[in-house]
């Protein structure tokens, strides 16, 4: 099969349509214009930090608009506790998504949340583990539930990571009532991990 002539699409798209390009030119710019994602984009490699400041390299309290020559941002507006949020869903690699969240009126991320293992505290903690292997990382951290605003659990480090954990593996009494579910609560799962301001 020949290869596509887009010469007069690159001519009139990229350049204006004042330029001509001959097909090898026209190659080397497809391949830099079109095939190439961000650095950070291309391939996840070695596991990335999870701190209490950062999730990999999104930062707490940094613009949003500095990731825009890095990733490419999908994003959308949500309220909570009747205030305006724009959550922005960040492709870090193949398969491994980060959200970060401003408030609709700034630009500064005050919150960052990701679902995949891939990234993992100073002490090994991440997506995946259960709250019994959290607390030998992280003896001093606490459960919490509760039914407010709906259903919650995390488990907290105390060093500023949090970790939400699967509401349906924990029985309904454990979020109406004061009764001790440490027990209860070891063998659940952590389903995502968080940071925020």
């Amino acid at each position: 099969m020949p290869t596509p002539d887009y010469t007069g699409i690159f001519a009139k798209t990229v350049f204006g349509g004042t330029s001509v390009l001959k097909h090898s030119t026209l190659a080397a710019i497809a391949a830099v214009c079109i095939f190439t994602a961000p650095a950070e984009a291309q391939a996840c490699g070695e596991p990335k930090t999870l701190s209490p400041s950062a999730i990999g390299s999104i930062k707490l309290g940094s613009s949003i608009k500095s990731l825009t020559p890095r990733f490419k941002l999908k994003t959308e507006q949500y309220a909570s506790d009747g205030d305006d949020y724009l959550r922005h869903e960040i492709d870090v690699c193949p398969g491994v998504i980060v959200i970060a969240a401003t408030a609709l009126d700034r630009h500064i991320i005050d919150r960052i949340e990701t679902t995949s293992n891939y990234f993992v505290t100073a002490k090994g903690a991440k997506v995946g583990m259960t709250v019994a292997e959290l607390r030998k990382l992280y003896p001093r951290g606490e459960t919490y539930t509760g039914a407010e605003e709906g259903w919650y659990a995390s488990f907290s480090t105390k060093e500023g990571v949090y970790f939400e954990l699967q509401i349906d593996a924990i029985p309904r009494d454990c979020f109406e009532t004061t009764r001790n579910c440490e027990g209860v609560v070891s063998s659940v799962k952590v389903i995502k991990a968080y940071i925020q301001k």
